[in-house]
């Protein structure tokens, strides 16, 4: 069926390659942007990550939650939970 779409005469293909290769794109940016992964992409020096001009200081919970989340088993001053099985 891709084939005989391909081979129709007069059927413009630029939308078929183009389309898909954009949305890729964006979609690579759109994840790769929160993750400070993006060519071209630097932090300046008061924090904020800059690509191609846009530029945001936000930055990710899962550190913050790592550290909450683990801080019981690194603080000893921290008093243990007491089992609520029988």
């Amino acid at each position: 069926m891709i084939v005989e779409v391909w081979q129709r005469d007069g059927l413009r293909r630029g939308p078929l390659v183009g389309v898909p290769v954009f949305t890729a794109l964006v979609a690579l940016a759109w994840v790769n942007y929160p993750l400070h992964n993006l060519p071209f992409g630097h932090e300046t020096k008061s924090g904020e990550y800059s690509w191609l001009g846009i530029t945001s200081n936000d930055s990710s919970f899962i550190p913050s939650w790592v550290y909450w989340n683990y801080s019981g088993y690194q603080n000893p001053a921290r008093p243990a939970r007491r089992s609520t099985s029988l």
